[in-house]
């Protein structure tokens, strides 16, 4: 599940960066239906262990060059093999390291109305989506918008599914999240009673 940040839930964050364009969900559409992206970073744990580890593959990168310009007399037996031996050892060490580096902290959520699923994903290293969480959209209970403790004028759209699990699916301005949360909910089957309700004529306006 995504973590909520701070000013929405569990104060378990160590900071947040807003950029200047926060006012709008961030929505892509693809053929199978939306995608959600938030506009606020969170720098979390997940951030700073992603910034350490690539520090960590930098070096047993430099390492692994770095073996070649030992002397042949820090290796015992034939120097050669040693040296390629730990080289290749701290290349596929790196390789394994940048791995987890390159995948992106930034939880997506997909909507795909083909498939009937409500998907949590992040980018690998090539641009392909890892998927964290499925949930069908039949299991979705509730979609709100929760405006923010600090600032209440900003605010996500949260789903609830029938176990109480909560999803936020987008941030912005509060008032900018109502046709997301009117759209999500549609998707779901659900009825908002604050959603726009398409006018019904009579008498001598009735078409």
């Amino acid at each position: 599940m995504t973590a909520l940040p701070d000013t929405f839930a569990r104060p378990s964050r160590l900071g947040t960066a807003t950029p200047p364009d926060f006012h709008y969900p961030r929505v892509s559409e693809r053929f199978w239906g939306y995608e959600v992206s938030f506009n606020e970073q969170v720098v979390d744990l997940a951030v700073l262990a992603r910034g350490v580890t690539l520090l960590v593959t930098i070096g047993a990168f430099l390492a692994a060059a770095a073996v070649w310009l030992l002397p042949d007399g820090a290796f015992t037996g034939a120097a050669a093999v040693s040296k390629a031996l730990i080289s290749f050892g701290l290349l596929i060490l790196s390789g394994c390291l940048a791995h987890f580096a390159g995948r992106s902290t930034r939880v997506q959520v997909q909507v795909d109305k083909n498939a009937g699923e409500l998907r949590e994903v992040v980018k690998g290293l090539t641009g392909a989506s890892i998927v964290l969480t499925r949930h069908g959209l039949d299991t979705v209970r509730s979609v709100t918008v929760v405006p923010s403790i600090m600032h209440p004028s900003l605010g996500q759209v949260h789903v609830t599914l029938q176990d109480d699990a909560r999803i936020a699916v987008g941030d912005g301005a509060v008032t900018a999240l109502y046709s997301l949360r009117d759209r999500l909910s549609a998707d779901c089957g659900l009825e908002q009673a604050g959603s726009a309700r398409e006018a019904v004529w009579s008498g001598p306006l009735q078409g």
